[in-house]
């Protein structure tokens, strides 16, 4: 271990520091200092009641201290994260560990996984374009400062011909644009992990078991940064055909063997009949689904592999046989789901899930008819995030207005708690937002800066 290592955690205390004997030194204080010698000798001390202790602080005890020390991963990725880049590589020269843990994809850049920075919003492609022409808009969520300035856009030029299925954490979970003229069910296609802000992918294959016809319901991305080693998995949910009978099977790809395996998890199958699979959120180490029918919907455990039951919110329009869920996806650490009454599209409500799984809260009733002034039942809700100018970490919403698109101001913010609206500065407008009216939040996915190697 190099002698800076040793220096950097165990220096000794400048306020206690007497002048040093070759051989000796008496402390009249309760407290022992240790201090390395440059001698192979024992540091000795005594106490009070000249009752002599002797400290064994040679250079092998200490070199076995900073090795323990060296070896915490928590404690060394806790260092790292709060020192620049520049000072982050010259500790590389510190020792072989530090330089393979700080090299190698081991190492998280953002120990505390920051707030989207931009959102993905998938471009109106049905006219005639030009084939090289990016398929997504980005959206910034930010504050245009000098620092947010200086930051790369993403990198979305493989987009042009893949579609987003799921963004996890800054990475992203794609499948070819064209696939649904591949297959019915755009799951049954090779799929790719992208990270945007690397510009760095993967090619995923499909999961495949023998002698059977395996019709896959869909694919979630989990990712937690935070994590250590960090890794990322993919959950596939398919139908095994056979020859009298079929039933679900869940495999499990990691991105440490970069392979993929059964698993042994099964679902509650009453319970999941009217389980939406398309629109997985990963939050906590679970994926979530959501049910708009059902009274109960389903989660998965990923770490153990095991699939839980949570309940789901009242129906808000009683006359209505199904939920009109305008929003689920996840902010802050917390998994909200917006509802709406047919009846009533101006009105909607904030749920959020308890931490327990024992049901949700309304967080907020949101009534938009007065605030905005125009024809709101065509307004889309895109994503819930926490404003940034709010000390008290309000939740606001991205809305989509198309009556206000042509005059570039159809992308807009609203507190929840103050009904405070800010217009978002959109690169595009009118026809390029079209899809944002049919498809809603599920063709825009928040971006966040990572450089976890796919």
């Amino acid at each position: 271990m190099n002698s800076t290592f040793v220096q950097f955690f165990l220096k000794p205390s400048k306020k206690k520091a007497t002048k040093f004997k070759k051989k000796s030194r008496t402390i009249k204080t309760k407290t022992i200092t240790i201090i390395p010698s440059q001698s192979n000798d024992a540091v000795h001390a005594e106490s009070d009641s000249s009752e002599e202790i002797i400290i064994g602080a040679d250079h092998a005890i200490i070199s076995e201290s900073a090795e323990i020390i060296g070896a915490n991963q928590d404690l060394l990725n806790n260092i790292l994260s709060k020192i620049g880049e520049k000072h982050r590589h010259r500790c590389k020269i510190i020792c072989k560990t530090w330089y393979e843990y700080i090299s190698g994809r081991r190492y998280v850049y953002n120990f505390k996984l920051p707030p989207p920075s931009a959102l993905l919003i998938r471009r109106y492609t049905r006219l005639r374009r030009p084939d090289n022409i990016i398929k997504y808009l980005t959206v910034p969520l930010i504050k245009n400062t000098a620092a947010a300035a200086a930051l790369p856009p993403p990198c979305l030029e493989f987009l042009q011909s893949n579609r987003i299925k799921q963004s996890c954490n800054g990475l992203l979970l794609l499948c070819p644009a064209d696939a649904h003229t591949r297959s019915k069910n755009t799951a049954n296609v090779d799929h790719y992990v992208y990270n945007p802000t690397t510009g760095r992918r993967r090619h995923i294959p499909l999961p495949t078991a023998k002698n059977t016809n395996m019709e896959i319901k869909s694919m979630n991305l989990a990712f937690d940064p935070t994590k250590l080693p960090p890794h990322y998995k993919i959950v596939s949910l398919s139908t095994v055909h056979r020859t009298y009978v079929s039933y679900t099977r869940l495999h499990i790809y990691s991105s440490e063997t970069h392979s993929w395996r059964p698993s042994k998890a099964e679902l509650p199958s009453p319970k999941c009949i009217s389980v939406d699979f398309s629109k997985g959120v990963y939050l906590n180490g679970k994926i979530h689904w959501p049910s708009p029918k059902g009274a109960t919907s389903v989660y998965l455990d990923v770490e153990n592999e095991r699939f839980e039951t949570m309940p789901m919110p009242p129906v808000q329009d009683s006359a209505a046989s199904r939920r009109t869920i305008r929003y689920f996806g996840e902010c802050g650490g917390r998994l909200i789901m917006i509802d709406s009454a047919e009846s009533s599209p101006a009105r909607f409500s904030v749920f959020e899930m308890k931490t327990d799984y024992s049901g949700w809260t309304v967080k907020y009733e949101a009534r938009l008819g007065w605030l905005f002034g125009w024809r709101v039942e065509k307004y889309r809700i895109l994503s819930v995030i926490l404003d940034g100018d709010s000390l008290e970490g309000d939740l606001a919403v991205v809305i989509y207005c198309p009556g206000r698109a042509r005059s570039g101001k159809g992308l807009l913010t609203c507190n929840l708690r103050t009904e405070s609206i800010k217009n978002i500065h959109s690169p595009v407008g009118g026809w390029d937002l079209k899809l944002l009216e049919e498809k809603g939040y599920s063709v825009v996915h928040p971006f966040f800066r990572t450089k976890f190697q796919v």
